[in-house]
């Protein structure tokens, strides 16, 4: 029963304006979602019946549409959602993309530069502590913590060379 069949075809959950139309070999409209009193009997262009995606339907509405045949008949089934929603859908889950990767990079960019000032800082106390030593100031302040084991490593080898130093020096004033 085709009233049957466009009846389930309307209970489908498709976006507003969509359509299911079922056709015969030839193009001829067997059964349609929307407006099947007016469609069915009407033949599809030729254009369409040629599987294209982006078809302008009887109705004059430019629709995204696929098609697959049907199982126990010799029709084909082809769905129809309007250009203008999937456009909108796109378009809505392009700004939500576009949002969530300037908030990644904005903050991707947040940590780097944290990251950026946390070691230039830390190198600065290192530089400070090498001109330390280098005018004669043997004491080194207590260890900071490092970003990373490179600058801890080098860091504990100012605080040995210090203390090499230190003890040369109280050797040197003992023999003169």
């Amino acid at each position: 029963n085709l009233e049957r069949l466009e009846e389930l075809f309307r209970s489908i959950p498709l976006p507003p304006g969509s359509v299911v139309t079922v056709v015969d070999r030839g193009g001829r409209v067997v059964a349609r979602s929307a407006d099947a009193a007016h469609f069915v009997g009407a033949s599809l262009p030729s254009a369409e019946r040629r599987s294209q995606p982006i078809v302008r339907d009887l109705d004059g509405v430019e629709r995204l549409t696929v098609e697959a045949p049907a199982s126990r008949a010799p029709w084909r089934v082809m769905v129809g959602i309007p250009l203008s929603e999937v456009q909108g859908r796109v378009q809505a889950n392009w700004a939500r993309n576009l949002t969530l990767l300037a908030v990644w990079l904005s903050v991707m960019f947040d940590v780097t530069l944290w990251g950026a000032i946390y070691t230039s800082r830390r190198l600065e106390g290192l530089g400070t502590l090498a001109r330390q030593i280098a005018d004669g100031n043997l004491e080194t302040p207590s260890p900071e913590r490092m970003p990373n084991l490179e600058l801890a490593q080098l860091r504990e080898t100012f605080d040995v060379m210090a203390a090499r130093l230190r003890r040369k020096r109280r050797l040197a004033w003992r023999h003169s």
